[in-house]
């Protein structure tokens, strides 16, 4: 989104960039809990989050005792 210039029909300035609660405050501390916001580029876009209120995905691993067939 347009975040820092965006306006209206009737030009009146968008309000979101108040309300957002991670995005552009990379190194800020988060509303939530106090940690610092972090900033990584994915797909050429960047993306902020909280590590500790969004933490990362989880790893799937394969049970144990499963062997991967070969084709």
């Amino acid at each position: 989104s347009s975040l820092r210039n965006y306006t209206d029909e009737e030009g009146v300035n968008g309000d979101y960039q108040n309300r957002a609660y991670v995005y552009g405050r990379t190194g800020e501390p988060c509303r939530n809990c106090g940690t610092e916001i972090e900033r990584v580029k994915l797909a050429g876009r960047s993306s902020h989050y909280c590590p500790e209120c969004q933490p990362g995905p989880r790893v799937r691993r394969k049970p144990p005792g499963k062997k991967t067939k070969l084709r």
